[in-house]
């Protein structure tokens, strides 16, 4: 590249590197290793000499002894190719492996989840935070039991005042009269939203309990003892579809359980929405009408912005409503702001007055420090 033109020069470093991809593409045997010496410079030759004759054929003068050496090259580095006698081995795979050093083999959630896998030891951590949460329950439970009795109004506070049921003073009778409370109790004492998110949680375990039980009971240990083993030294997951090998029949059973899962998520939640609609609907009916058929209106264009023009454009909207009144929030930053001003001259005007009484004199009052002084009474007036 070097006695050729500049453009020559570039083309053939920037081909460089496709060279020795070329090499690394996969494992080689080699039988003669003299000429692999050569084989590099002998390739690149060739693509010098290749970007050469495509140079001179965009328009670069390029000499009859030029053209020969670029044809002498090419049969050259076409000579010791075939002289090298090497051979790709496409079948053989390279000993070295990115992976040799790495964790070991997960089998279940996938990685841009942005959670680990189950690996070998799993089953240790995870019973260990398994007891560990449940002696937290027991323990947070005693204390707050112990709490209670201490600190009444800050823990039943509403029972003393009978806005929720009375509760027995003991210390663990708490637990029995609040799983004995109905949802429609607890609408009516604390509002609905209280109510629907303690039914959120009712409607969760239901859901859990139609697709966890038979998950844990009748899948798990088919999974276990049909799968394959597929997970390995990963016990965690000996119950989950990560112990299932591939094309096992079990792919057939999973098939049918994904639609159970899917019929269930369905039902329950069409029936969540069932029971909630009434329940809404009873508690609009039972507000009072000045929150329950009051609406809130922005954005109301220039020519309705007053109150009987927003209602006589309701009307028209709703004819078949009852518009009661029609109240227009006015943007009052301005009068704000001028109100604030008259008060501060009424407050200096009786202040010269009162500096008038005092010195005889009419008091005099200067703007800023380049203006003419005036009389403060007559200013503030």
């Amino acid at each position: 590249g070097s006695t050729g033109p500049p453009s020559m020069s570039k083309r053939s470093l920037s081909m460089t590197p496709m060279v020795f991809s070329t090499f690394t593409a996969g494992p080689l045997h080699i039988k003669s290793k003299k000429l692999l010496v050569f084989l590099p410079a002998a390739v690149c030759v060739s693509l010098v000499s290749s970007e050469s004759i495509g140079a001179c054929l965009e328009g670069e003068r390029c000499d009859q002894q030029a053209l020969g050496d670029i044809e002498e090259s090419q049969l050259l580095s076409v000579d010791l190719l075939q002289q090298s006698e090497i051979k790709f081995d496409r079948m053989v795979q390279p000993e070295f492996s990115l992976y040799k050093d790495a964790a070991p083999k997960t089998t279940t959630t996938p990685d841009p989840t942005g959670m680990t896998m189950n690996a070998v030891g799993d089953l240790e951590a995870f019973l260990s935070a398994l007891i560990t949460n449940v002696v937290c329950v027991f323990v947070f439970w005693f204390i707050f039991s112990m709490l209670r009795k201490s600190y009444p109004k800050m823990y039943y506070n509403n029972s003393l005042e009978g806005i929720a049921p009375e509760l027995p003073d003991t210390t663990w009778g708490w637990f029995g009269a609040t799983l004995g409370l109905k949802i429609e109790d607890v609408a009516e004492r604390i509002s609905l939203d209280h109510a629907m998110m303690l039914e959120y949680t009712h409607w969760s375990m239901k859901l859990l309990l139609w697709i966890a039980v038979p998950m844990f009971f009748v899948i798990g240990p088919i999974n276990c003892l049909f799968g394959g083993y597929a997970a390995g030294e990963d016990h965690l997951s000996y119950l989950s579809f990560g112990n299932v090998e591939n094309g096992s029949n079990l792919y057939w059973i999973h098939a049918v359980v994904i639609w159970y899962v899917t019929i269930q998520v369905k039902n329950a939640v069409y029936t969540g929405m069932n029971e909630f609609i009434p329940r809404r609907v009873n508690w609009l009916r039972t507000l009072p009408e000045i929150r329950s058929k009051t609406i809130l209106v922005e954005n109301i264009p220039e020519e309705y912005q007053t109150e009987k023009g927003l209602a006589d454009f309701w009307k028209q909207l709703l004819p078949h409503a009852t518009i009661n009144n029609a109240y227009i929030a006015k943007d009052t930053t301005m009068l704000l702001q001028l109100i604030m001003g008259k008060d501060a001259a009424a407050t200096s005007l009786q202040q010269a007055k009162k500096q008038q009484v005092e010195s005889g004199e009419r008091p005099m009052f200067c703007e800023s420090f380049f203006s003419e002084r005036v009389d403060a009474i007559e200013h503030w007036q």
